[in-house]
């Protein structure tokens, strides 16, 4: 696995209105203005918001649909699904959620329709979906799932499946003080149709132990299993590596001896109604590479 280092120095304005109508009906819209220190041009290509919202039940329900922020969704992903990168720098989903939270647990599903079919564009999409059924105090048993379709354009062929679900068991204790545990196993369905004749599945025991006490947060990730990522090197008919194209993981999860320990340390600096600082530490360890990730984020949140 080959590992470079880089510092993500980024800033993004996000501007966003609606109209609301109905019984918890609304229209937004908006645009995000990201820029990333160093570079030499003004701004990166705008992004647009433009959704349908609705919220029922005090909240407990809501549907998105269209172009809508990545924030909005609740699931507990690992980072084997989506990475801190891609959480951030790809922050809009196109496409439609659902969510509802209730007494007995939570649930979320959605689509992000990520590649338009075109001449130089694949088509591609991804179905995602979380949910937690609430056992007794402390206790819940819960799940991830994504189903990326990865298929042709106009001038290439085939169609590449990635599909990853993890279900998992976790117990959660406390609020200023407390912690939490979750186990979980990862279970994949990777196939490239045209150079593969069926399809692989790399498997893995995931546990994640979190700590925290008022502005203070420790957590570890152990991974141990198979490479999640095996088609990430491999060539596309066109001689182009999927890389990640076809993953939006960490990258980390496709050591190649099987074993991958994420540790975190963070800390709150400032939180209020309009302004959120925090610091966070990331240690990657896999056996043979070491990576270091140090991550302030401050956010502005005008109203």
């Amino acid at each position: 696995m080959d590992e470079h280092s880089e510092t993500i120095f980024a800033a993004r304005l996000g501007l966003r209105g609606g109209l609301a109508f109905g019984q918890g009906h609304a229209l937004m819209a908006g645009i995000g203005v990201p820029y990333d220190f160093g570079q030499k041009t003004l701004f990166n290509p705008i992004s647009v918001t433009a959704y349908y919202q609705y919220t029922g039940d005090a909240e407990r329900t809501r549907v998105f649909a269209g172009i809508f922020p990545r924030v909005k969704m609740r699931g507990d992903y690992s980072n084997a699904f989506f990475s801190d990168a891609i959480r951030f720098a790809d922050s809009n989903l196109e496409g439609i959620m659902y969510q509802t939270s209730r007494s007995w647990g939570n649930f979320e599903a959605g689509a992000d329709w990520n590649g338009m079919y075109s001449d130089d564009r694949r088509e591609s999409f991804r179905l995602f979906s979380a949910g937690e059924l609430n056992l007794f105090k402390g206790f819940s048993l819960g799940y991830n799932g994504t189903m990326f379709h990865y298929a042709g354009s106009t001038t290439i062929k085939g169609v590449v499946d990635n599909h990853l679900v993890m279900p998992y068991v976790k117990f959660k204790i406390g609020r200023n003080l407390g912690f939490a545990l979750r186990a979980g196993y990862l279970v994949g369905y990777q196939w490239d149709r045209v150079q593969q004749d069926s399809p692989t599945y790399p498997m893995g025991f995931e546990g994640d132990i979190s700590l925290w006490w008022k502005r203070w947060s420790f957590g570890t990730t152990i991974y141990v299993g198979d490479n999640l990522m095996p088609l990430y090197d491999r060539l596309d008919v066109t001689g182009v590596p999927y890389g990640e194209s076809l993953y939006c993981g960490e990258q980390f999860y496709r050591a190649s001896n099987g074993f991958y320990t994420r540790i975190n340390i963070g800390y709150r600096v400032f939180k209020n109604k309009w302004l959120e600082a925090a610091a966070q530490s990331v240690f990657h360890l896999d056996g043979k590479h070491f990576g270091w990730q140090q991550i302030v984020t401050i956010a502005i949140l005008l109203q």
